[in-house]
């Protein structure tokens, strides 16, 4: 597929862990600009059954293992310039472990995000029932969105472990004060974090792809 912005869009937003995988995605209204990088459909549900409101799910009975392998394909030059901050959390469709994203910066300017599993302050991934947490400097996704004509950085695909959840994460330009997502149902507004995070976490028969945001400056 023809991308007109490759040039802009950061290493990161090539892979995204292990499921997340093949490259990154930036869109706006205009088709143009998207990128498709799903290893395989994703099949989602209705859009009433996306979550984008914070608030921890149902008790759910897990245990701790150990934490996620560190990933080997981050640019080599990275360096983080500051603290990790969660910046937003979303409640998993079936009211199970929640989701959240957690945002930091570059010392190169660039702007990350990264999303998973939310226990006990930590972001991660669930197989077995297991929470694994990434480690402290796993790479996420980065770029620089105040850069960008679409004012967005935007990832979207299965999460690590669970093709049946779809997670679309990303940030938005300094300058935005609104995001809106536009689906077969309709345009409903996207809550954004600190940051500019946000984080949509999907179950059943919608396409990811067919998903088009319009951020909003004034």
């Amino acid at each position: 597929m023809t991308d007109n912005h490759e040039d802009n869009l950061s290493p990161g937003l090539r892979a995204f862990g292990e499921d997340l995988i093949r490259a990154g995605q930036q869109r706006s209204e205009d088709p143009r600009s998207r990128r498709s990088w799903f290893r395989r459909p994703v099949l989602l549900a209705a859009v009433a059954s996306v979550t984008i409101a914070g608030g921890a799910g149902a008790a759910v009975l897990i245990s701790v293992g150990e934490p996620t392998a560190k990933r080997t394909d981050a640019p080599s030059d990275t360096r983080e310039d500051g603290r990790r901050t969660l910046a937003i959390e979303a409640r998993d469709p079936s009211g199970g472990l929640p989701w959240a994203a957690s945002v930091y910066s570059q010392v190169n300017g660039e702007k990350c995000v990264i999303a998973g599993r939310l226990y006990r302050g930590k972001i991660g991934e669930l197989r077995d029932r297991r929470f694994h947490a990434f480690p402290p400097d796993d790479y996420g996704v980065c770029g620089r969105p105040d850069e960008h004509q679409s004012r967005l950085l935007l990832a979207s695909g299965p999460a690590r472990g669970e093709p049946n959840r779809g997670l679309v994460v990303g940030r938005v330009a300094s300058t935005v004060r609104r995001l809106q997502v536009r689906t077969e149902q309709g345009v409903n507004d996207v809550p954004l974090g600190e940051g500019g995070a946000f984080l949509l976490v999907f179950d059943g028969d919608e396409d990811l792809d067919r998903l088009r945001f319009t951020p909003i400056e004034h």
